[in-house]
């Protein structure tokens, strides 16, 4: 028999504190889901028991709808705000299928609502059908959340998903951050670099018409494992890290030679997974991370003090979302990115460092972020926020086109909702006073008023002084302000689009500072 129940406050569950090495880890809740009585009557059908397998906790759905079949598991603001929370359990899948939408699917989620909107952060989902395995979902809850929820059950899509022996702890680490006197925020107070992301075509007509005709001062150069080879072993590696660093000791001097500095961008970390968006997911084997301390090493002693080199972008959109925290085990983001800073400073003492925070560079990422204590680091964001517009027709097709300014995802998007979604970017910087570069921001280029969203964007890149690089120069005709706004025309390039005049009009300010800039 099927018993449907919902799950009760926290104020009731376990709470076991201990410490390890400055880290407090609290119990909060436990839970086999193998014991109905464990559970109390659950009034929708949100999830049943079944004693399949010795007993889980099972959401099951025929028909897939966006509302889906969710259970909401409430959280004590008191115990868990301002701490990291990491859940863990086993999962199941029966023939789930693909979601109605990239977001949707098979859910362990937490609800996040916030001052200025909710935030969801979900784990890394599986779809199909699979045997037993192991999921965690590890975020930082700010101290700022009101009423913090988890979500669990299916959404978007058909099948039947189960859990059981769950576990949920908050992790608090007890450290204070003191920061160089030379980090403040005087390095950002005016945008100074305004470039773009390389794309594959950096022959010297194409790099002299980005610094001469063009006028971009930065180029975000991305060190990418294009061709997605499997590296087997670290050194097979380095080996391919050393001949990519072969071909930008090649360019440099096309770089010096058209005024554009370079940031070495890391975009396929060592022996990492990476998605189709390039996050990469941190590993939690203490030799793995390692890995990654050793190629920065090489690249600062390799690149130190080379006039053109604008600074060192240590690893492309991290996430951490699965991270567990173990005695021995592999550090958090925090503490790997700032072992990597140091690395770095014992080689190369001034090349700023740019670090993106866990939550692959979005700016909520920033919440649980910790500054580094050494010189001359600089925290980088990407900015795609709505991608529900941004991306839209990308990865489903789009049946009705959504325009900015307007309503989208409920929401009325317009130049001070963008302010509003960089609030944790204002907070960060205002807080730690720390300069800021937004790494990447793009929008699809059949998306209606594409031109409008860019210049209110730069307009507030300019406002807040944050330096910037368009995603991306030559490289899919999807982000291309060189292609029409028609979908279609995927390899005509056009002379002129309201898109790059945009670019083009900011540009003139790394010429000249008093410009007008975008509006």
């Amino acid at each position: 028999m099927h018993h449907i129940f919902r799950w009760t406050k926290l104020a009731a569950l376990l709470l076991i504190p201990f410490s390890l090495a400055g880290v407090n880890i609290t119990n909060i809740y436990e839970n086999d889901c193998r014991n109905e009585r464990r559970f109390e009557s659950w009034p929708a059908a949100a999830a049943y028991f079944s004693s399949e397998e010795g007993g889980c906790l099972r959401f099951e759905q025929e028909k897939a709808s966006l509302s889906g079949t969710l259970l909401a598991f409430p959280l004590d603001p008191v115990k868990v705000c301002g701490k990291r929370i990491q859940v863990s359990c086993q999962i199941k899948g029966e023939g789930i299928s693909n979601p109605l939408r990239t977001y949707l699917g098979p859910k362990i989620m937490m609800v996040c609502p916030m001052p200025e909107q909710v935030y969801y952060w979900d784990f890394s989902r599986r779809y199909g059908t699979f045997d037993w395995e192991a999921a965690t979902l590890s975020v930082f809850i700010p101290e700022e959340a009101k009423n913090p929820s988890l979500a669990f059950g299916l959404q978007g899509c058909t099948g039947k998903f189960s859990i059981r022996d769950l576990q949920i702890k908050t992790i608090e680490e007890s450290q204070t951050v003191r920061l160089p006197t030379n980090s403040g925020k005087a390095y950002g107070q005016k945008t100074k670099f305004r470039g773009v992301m390389s794309g594959h075509d950096l022959s010297e007509a194409s790099i002299r018409e980005l610094g001469e005709t063009w006028g971009a001062n930065l180029i975000r150069y991305q060190i990418v494992n294009a061709k997605k080879i499997k590296f087997n072993t670290f050194e097979e590696y380095s080996s391919w890290l050393n001949q990519e660093l072969a071909t930008l000791d090649r360019l440099l001097p096309l770089f010096r030679k058209y005024g554009i500095k370079v940031l070495i961008d890391l975009h396929s970390g060592p022996m990492l997974q990476q998605n189709n968006l390039l996050h990469n997911a941190l590993s939690q084997n203490p030799t793995q991370q390692q890995y990654l301390v050793e190629v920065w090493k090489n690249i600062a002693a390799r690149y130190a003090n080379q006039s053109g080199i604008w600074g060192y972008d240590i690893l492309n959109e991290p996430r951490e979302d699965s991270y567990v925290y173990r005695q021995d085990g592999g550090d958090d983001w925090n503490g790997l990115s700032s072992r990597v800073a140091k690395a770095i400073r014992e080689l190369d003492p001034n090349t700023p460092i740019i670090v993106e925070p866990a939550m692959v560079g979005n700016p909520e990422g920033l919440r649980a972020m910790r500054p580094i204590e050494v010189s001359n680091v600089i925290y980088s964001i990407h900015f795609y926020k709505p991608s529900s517009y941004t991306f839209q027709g990308i990865f489903t097709p789009q049946k009705q086109a959504l325009r900015y300014p307007g309503t989208i995802d409920g929401k009325e998007y317009n130049k001070e909702r963008l302010r509003l979604e960089m609030k944790p970017i204002i907070d960060f910087q205002n807080r730690y006073q720390v300069p800021i570069y937004i790494g990447e921001f793009s929008v699809i280029r059949w998306a209606p008023n594409a031109s409008e969203y860019l210049s209110d964007l730069i307009s507030l890149f300019e406002e807040y002084g944050w330096d910037w690089t368009y995603h991306a120069y030559r490289e899919w005709s999807g982000w291309s302000v060189e292609h029409s706004d028609d979908p279609e025309l995927k390899s005509i390039l056009s002379e002129d689009t309201a898109r790059k005049r945009v670019l083009l009009d900011a540009f003139r300010r790394n010429r000249n500072p008093a410009a007008i800039p975008v509006r």
